[in-house]
Order: structure tokens, then sequence, then C-alpha cells
């Protein structure tokens, strides 16, 4: 007979005294290879499992990740009789290679129930995973495939970093540079005040850390030069100018030697520097909180080369840890004696880690952490109401403005929204809980839409509001439609996968709703022209009309933030118009019409192309991306997948090199420039006929 490899974890004997099966000092072995159905570990350990994914027993001993099953193995008479004609392209051999990886990729996302063992409902690779045609050249599995695969994965080495990014504890250093070395490489004071603008225009709009007037202070002590600078809040002021270069035009970098991104390097850097030199982990302040809010958002935007949503997790975990070293999320009434401006300052910063949190739990597909707490919902006040005695800051009493809005209004609202927010994360990302049932999606559905809607109601202004104040509201109000409708795709995410329903029409129309509308407000963002700019008042954190120098670019730090939930709807989207093509019959009056959720699919395609060189991250989107919406193309044509396929890979090699190079030159080159320019007059144009899927 022939040597036949059994697949891992088919057990041919059950002797403990000879596990190799050599049949020494065993009494009696089996005869019979007879399937495994409980895991593996399990089985080893001679343990009753109850067959979860993973089962409970892995889950208690911290080994989920290894509680895998035996795959079934079918008989070679069955394997023939059952055996479906396949398309001579795509009917090769798969090498050993690609069918360890493809089982791998079985084994790992699409186990029994349909849940992936170390991710949530909201990863991209669950998502991805339910889309079956694809799933072979997502991740490189179909022999054919697999070379020219490997090939676009070698194109990463462009974004790696030279060493391994540890952010904010790296690279480990026998000599730290000195205070004043640091201080020397900050950019010129009207520089990074005009990048300190651009942040408190910008990220202080939706993630609140600060009090404007009081930061402005300390920064007019720091450069007068008459007190002593504390290492942490030196790292704090590195990355506010760090991510003021976000928002900041071109124009604010023509007087000095360095672009928007070479300045974003140098000042991380330098932050992460100045943060090792302090002692967090002794007592965390404010302060320390604050840089870890703000380094969490740099990994977010993936200003740190090398970052992967493992790393943000990780560096959330420790955000989060501190906080509550810190007692943040604790009521202010502990501390009888701590001024009102303080206690303020404690409640916005605990509402913006919650919001982090949120945001980082749907990206990696895990469970919030921020969520047992009895703090207190932020004031509704304004920044002006803020004044300083001979001792402390604190508050007068609160002016609102006739509409009802002020500068509190958001966190106050958000801090009523996250917790529903945080509970449907929990539910849908979590391994161990069943699945919600119907009638449980449905409540939460009609929840989160009923708390969105008071949000938004708070938030909406006359068109006869000032100008900034009125944009401002905007965004706020976008931020919260961009995590409503993420949570929504998740909360359906279990009734759009099997063949149509009727009964799921409901998920149906929110699944495809929601998609379009999270590709409608990236398209709001991305093509946006802001004619507002800030104030010529530097202690004023709103943005004004009479600084047009510093307009540009107010809605690209906000595309870059929400990325992953743009690229989650286009998920989603192909999803859905799969199911209408070979999943069942979806009914004809769905609103919005395919015509126009294939023209939103294009145009956020576009999109991810755009960004494709920005970092590794979105490297890898733009790939996965252009091979899902090439086997959406080639559903009705599987003889044409393959070579189409193939000629998307030459346009993704095409529009990466292209692009690296062009950011080499134009880092290189007399006049730096950001690299957002190639966003559309570089990067190459990709074939037409790729883009026209509209089948």
């Amino acid at each position: 007979m022939g040597n036949t490899e059994q697949a891992v974890g088919f057990f041919s004997t059950f002797s403990i005294l000879d596990p190799n099966g050599t049949h020494e000092g065993s009494p009696r072995t089996q005869k019979r290879n007879r399937r495994v159905f409980v895991c593996i570990p399990c089985h080893r350990r001679k343990l009753k499992c109850d067959k979860g994914q993973p089962c409970s027993r892995c889950t208690q001993s911290g080994s989920a990740d290894s509680c895998v099953y035996q795959p079934s193995v079918t008989s070679p008479k069955r394997k023939s009789h059952f055996k479906t004609p396949e398309p001579q392209s795509l009917a090769a051999a798969p090498s050993e290679k690609a069918s360890d990886r493809l089982y791998q990729v079985q084994s790992y996302f699409r186990s029994s129930d349909g849940k992936a063992y170390a991710t949530g409902t909201t990863h991209w690779a669950k998502i991805a995973c339910e889309f079956e045609e694809a799933v072979p050249f997502l991740f490189g599995c179909h022999p054919q495939w697999e070379p020219r695969y490997r090939e676009l994965q070698g194109l990463g080495y462009l974004f790696r970093p030279q060493s391994p990014s540890n952010f904010p504890f790296s690279p480990s250093l026998v000599a730290y540079p000195s205070q004043a070395t640091v201080i020397g490489q900050l950019p010129p004071r009207q520089v990074a005040e005009a990048l300190v603008r651009c942040y408190f225009r910008s990220f202080e709009v939706t993630h609140r850390l600060f009090h404007p007037m009081q930061f402005w202070d300390e920064l007019g002590a720091f450069w007068s030069g008459n007190e002593a600078i504390d290492d942490v809040w030196l790292s704090q002021l590195c990355m506010v100018l760090a991510l003021g270069c976000q928002a900041a035009p071109d124009s604010v970098f023509q007087c000095t030697e360095k672009s928007s991104s070479q300045w974003t390097e140098s000042l991380l850097e330098s932050a992460q520097t100045c943060f090792r030199k302090a002692p967090p982990m002794v007592a965390p302040t404010l302060t320390t909180i604050r840089t870890l809010c703000m380094m969490v958002l740099a990994e977010m935007l993936e200003l740190v080369k090398g970052t992967s949503p493992t790393q943000v997790m990780s560096l959330m975990g420790f955000l989060s840890r501190q906080a509550t070293a810190a007692q943040l999320h604790r009521t202010t009434t502990i501390c009888p004696l701590m001024s009102t401006s303080d206690a303020e300052m404690r409640r916005r910063i605990w509402v913006t880690i919650q919001l982090l949190d949120v945001d980082v739990a749907m990206r990696a597909g895990s469970v919030p952490l921020c969520r047992e707490h009895d703090a207190d919902a932020p004031l509704e006040v304004n920044e002006r109401d803020v004044r300083r005695d001979q001792v402390r800051w604190a508050h007068e009493t609160p002016r609102t403005a006739p509409s009802g809005y002020t500068d509190g209004t958001f966190q106050s609202k958000l801090a009523r929204f996250l917790p529903v927010l945080a509970e449907i994360i929990d539910m849908v990302n979590s391994t161990t809980q069943p699945s919600p049932e119907y009638d449980t999606v449905l409540s939460w559905d009609e929840r989160l839409s009923r708390i969105m809607k008071d949000v938004l109601k708070a938030l909406s202004l006359p068109l006869s509001s000032c100008p900034n104040i009125y944009q401002k509201a905007s965004v706020q109000s976008q931020l919260i439609e961009v995590l409503s409708h993420r949570a929504k795709l998740a909360l359906h995410h279990s009734f759009i996968r099997a063949p149509y329903d009727p009964r799921f029409d409901g998920s149906y129309r929110t699944v495809k709703g929601s998609s379009l509308w999270l590709l409608g407000i990236q398209e709001a963002w991305t093509i946006a022209n802001a004619t507002d700019a800030m104030s010529p008042d530097s202690r004023s954190s709103s943005p004004s009309t009479d600084s047009t120098a510093e307009s540009e670019g107010y809605a690209n730090w906000l595309v870059y933030l929400c990325h992953d939930d743009f690229d989650a709807a286009m998920l989603y989207l192909a999803l859905i118009l799969r199911r209408e093509s070979v999943g069942g019959r979806i009914p004809d009056g769905m609103l919005p019409p395919t015509d126009m959720a294939w023209t939103m699919l294009r145009q956020g395609l576009m999109n991810v192309r755009q960004r494709a060189c920005r970092s590794l991250q979105c490297f890898k989107e733009f790939v996965g991306l252009t091979i899902m919406t090439t086997c959406l193309q080639c559903l009705g044509n599987p003889n044409a997948l393959l070579p189409t396929l193939l000629h998307a890979a030459d346009h993704v090699e095409q529009t990466i090199t292209a692009g690296m190079q062009a950011i080499a030159w134009i880092g290189n080159g007399p006049d730096l420039l950001a690299h957002e320019v190639l966003d559309n007059a570089i990067l190459l144009d990709m074939d037409p006929e790729l883009l026209n899927m509209h089948i």
C-alpha cells in the first residue's frame, strides 16, 4: 500500500502507550480510521468537549487559538462520486504550499458556524471570507494565481520600516538625545503655532483632549523659556505638531526644508524619545494619557511605518489601563477638592478614550475594553466660559447659543451614544457568546437608530448659523453616522450570509443602505474643497474664514482615520451585489437601485487607489479590494476570472511602483511637496475596462 498522509488530528489508534503506532507494548489498537468530532486539544487530553468555536475548556485555559477540529475526510470513491467538473483554467492541481495555505485559511476563518477563531465580525478578513469565490485569490491559495500573488505581496517591502516598529517604546537607545536637542529639532515658532491651530481645528473637533486657552498659555510659557520643561509635556507637544501636519496645507511648510511627511516622522521620533525618558508607569498624569491618546490616533492614521491592527490594539490596551489607574473612569465626586475645570478635563479625556476604544475594537475585530465605569458626562459648555483666576482654571456660568449647540454638546451626547455602540460591538465580536437571534438584532438596530437620531438632532444647526460652527457640527454628525452605520453592518452580518431568505429583507436593506451611506460620506470628504480656515486669534480652537491659507486638506485626516470603515462598506456592498447575482432573488423594490451600488463601488475603489501608497495597510486594502471587485465582475464568466485578475495585478503593480517612485523623487527634490499630490497627478490611471464592472 502507498503511504497515505492523514490530516492533522486524524488518529488511527487511541493507544497512549504507543502514540507513534509501532504496536510495541500496546495490547490493542484500533483498526479503523475514525473521525474525531471534538477539538484536538480536548481529544488528546481525554476531556469532555462542548464542541464550541472555540470550546469552553480551551477558552478557559487561554488556548483558544489552538482549539481546532479535524477536517472531514472523504474516501476516494465518494470523492470521485461527488466530484463536479471545473473550468479548464481552474482545474490544475494545487501545489503543496497552496494546499496548506488553503487549509489554514479555511480552518482559521471559516469554521462550521461561520465564526473566526481569533477575529470578530468587524474584522476585514471575516467579511471578505464570505465571498467564497474570491477566497482562493484573496489569500493566494489558487495554484495558477499563487505566483503572481506572491509577487504582489513582495511589493510590501517598499512600505516596511528599516527597523522593527515598537512605537512609542522603540528603538532602545543607550543614550537618549538631550532635551535641548529635541527642542532644537522642532519647527520654527511660526510653523509650530500654525500646526497647533491645524490640530485644534481638526482632531480636537472630534477627539477633545484639551482646554485650548490653557494649552496656548502653556505653549507661550514654553517659548519664553522661563520655566522647566517636563519631558511628558514636550512629548505631548510633539504629538500635537505631528497630528497637525495631517491637516496642514503645503503652504505651511514652504519656509522650511522639510515636507509634511518628513516633519511627521521627525516629530514622532522626538515624541517617543521624550516619552521613554518619563516614568509613565509610576503615576500617570493627564498629560501622559493625552499623549497616549494622540499616539493611538497616530497609529490609527498609520503615520508610524509598519503599524498593524494588533499594535494599535496593544497600545489601546495600555492606554485603557493607564486611564483606569488615573481613575478617569470614576465619577469626579470622589475628589471634592478638584476644580471644576480639572473635573471637566477628566470627563472629556475619558469620553475620547471610549471613542478610541470602540474604533480600535471595530478595526481589530476585538471587544471594547472601556465599558464598566461610573464616570459623568461632560458638561455642555463653551470654551469661552473657561477663565483662569490667580490659582487655577474654572468654569463660569455657561452661555448657550440660541440653537442650543455648545462646544461640549458633541461629547455630552457621545457619552450616551458610546455605551450602546460598545454593547453591540462586544456582542458581534465575542467568540464565546452565541450569535444573537434575529429579534435581538432588530431590537438593537432600533435602539441604535433612535439614539443616533437624537444625537444628530442635537448637532443639527440651521444654515444661517456661523459657518465655522456649522462646519464643526457637520463633521461631528458625520462621524456619528460613520460609527453607527459601521455597527449596523456588523449587527446584520449573520443574516446576509445564508442564501436569500424573505424573512431577512430588513437585513439586506440595512446592509446595502448603510454601505452606500458610508461610501457617500467618504466621497463627500474626499472631494470636499474646504473654504473654512482658522481664526486669526491664535487662542481659538474653531476654524474661521479669515485665513484661507490653512484651509486645505480639512477632511483628509477624516478619510484616513475612517478608511477601515469605508473599506468594510465596500466589502459588504460587494457581498450584496454577489447575492443579487448568484445567491437568490432580492426584492425588486429594494432601494437604492443596483446601478447606484455599482457606481459607488467603482468610485470607492478609485478612492482606495488614491491612498494606496500611503501605508502598508492601505496597500493591502487596495490589493484585496481590487481582487474582490474583479471576482465580482467575473461571476458570470468564471473562465475569464484568472486572465482578468492577472490584468488587474499588472495595474496594481504599476500604480504602486509609480507612486512610490514619485514619493521618493519628491522627497529628494529641491521643492518638497506633500505626497497627497500623487493622488491625482502622478499615479497611473487604471484601465477603464477594469473599472467598468457592471455586468
